[in-house]
């Protein structure tokens, strides 16, 4: 992968186990939906088994294939730095509120695959907000490759994308005009101080 190339980034939160099958059904669906050019890298901590390479054989025979994806137990660097690398198209993940809002201050368009609580609520709100695509809203929690495809094809290409693009760059430009850690001591010293004008915004 040292080729400069767009990327898709997937990672379905530490807690998420993987099996064979829904191996197979994710890069099933990420390779029918992207384009040639791009390239795959998954943050997969596949606990309870080990033939994660015989997987990946079998799903992807071909070798230019094998090549353009790149699955790791963990990720040394922090995923939000990632994210902000400009070759990142797409941010893939299942809507855990850490994973959603730094895709939202990376500006980076979002395919989410909800599977418990918050995760569905932030999989609509990425449509709502014109910022990404809830992937597997026919299925959830379960996750359909043609249905996911569809997605990814969708969030990389034509005019959709480029709107899903214009949107998250400015959802982008939002949260960072300040940092919210700071907001949040304004409102906690607000309260502190009394003046509930700081707490308001004012």
């Amino acid at each position: 992968m040292a080729q400069p190339r767009p990327n898709h980034r997937h990672d379905h939160g530490t807690h998420f186990e993987y099996t064979e099958g829904l191996i197979t059904t994710v890069i099933n669906g990420v390779f029918g939906g992207m384009s040639d050019d791009m390239q795959f890298l998954w943050k997969a901590p596949c606990r309870g088994f080990e033939n994660l390479e015989e997987v990946l054989m079998a799903s992807l025979p071909r070798r230019q294939e094998r090549n353009r994806v790149r699955v790791v137990p963990w990720l040394d660097a922090a995923p939000s730095a990632i994210l902000l690398h400009q070759n990142v198209v797409c941010y893939i993940h299942h809507g855990g509120a850490n994973s959603y809002f730094e895709g939202a201050r990376a500006g980076t368009p979002q395919i989410i695959l909800p599977q418990w609580y918050d995760t569905y609520e932030n999989a609509s709100r990425v449509e709502y907000l014109g910022i990404g695509i809830y992937g597997n809203k026919t299925c959830a929690p379960d996750i359909d490759a043609t249905e996911l495809g569809v997605a990814v094809a969708r969030v990389t290409g034509g005019e959709e994308g480029k709107r899903l693009r214009e949107n998250a760059e400015e959802i982008r430009k939002c949260c960072g005009k300040r940092e919210g850690r700071e907001m949040a001591a304004d409102v906690v010293l607000g309260w502190l101080d009394g003046d509930m004008k700081l707490c308001m915004g004012a």
